[in-house]
């Protein structure tokens, strides 16, 4: 009986032994299988939110410099109304009416006009022209002040004013002036 008794736990052992080493091998395969790689994948997840966290951090926080860029690009947009627009070369012909329009309106005589050719600039293109007249001087200041109140981008490069007739307050007016305008 004694026999049988050792014979049975020198079996019980063995099979606690193949159950242990089963159990083991049980246990690290699913440690290899399934617990690595689902640490693995939730690790690189939570690098993944890390990084669109910082991402959206970033984001939010040149979005929130848009608001001084928008408010900046408006404030520009009306400092650049109040300058005049450039004309475009088929307003060339209406820019001369308009000059002589100025010279009915104010009551000067002997008016010229001569265009010089275009002169071609890095933005845009500037059209010389001389005019000469003569007329009292009020007459005279009145046809500049209109002159410059023309909604069109013009600068006077030359002004010379001779006097005609001191008594009647006469003079003769020669100016060059520019027009610009776009290229086209």
């Amino acid at each position: 009986m004694n026999t049988l008794l050792m014979q049975r736990k020198s079996i019980d052992r063995r099979i606690q032994r193949v159950l242990g080493v089963g159990l083991f091998i049980v246990c690290a395969a699913s440690y290899l299988a399934v617990y690595r790689p689902a640490s693995s994948a939730r690790a690189q997840i939570i690098n993944d939110m890390s990084n669109a966290q910082s991402q959206l951090n970033e984001d939010q926080q040149r979005a929130s410099s848009l608001d001084s860029v928008r408010d900046e690009v408006g404030k520009l947009e009306r400092q650049l109304k109040r300058f005049k627009p450039l004309s475009g070369v088929k307003e060339l012909a209406n820019f001369h009416e308009q000059l002589s329009g100025l010279g009915d309106a104010t009551g000067i005589r002997k008016y010229t006009l001569n265009q010089r050719p275009s002169v071609s600039l890095a933005t845009c293109r500037e059209w010389p022209t001389d005019v000469t007249f003569e007329a009292s001087f009020d007459d005279a200041a009145k046809f500049l002040s209109r002159l410059e109140s023309i909604d069109r981008l013009t600068r006077v490069r030359r002004l010379k004013i001779d006097t005609i007739d001191s008594r009647q307050g006469t003079v003769r007016v020669s100016l060059s002036l520019s027009l610009f305008s776009t290229e086209e």
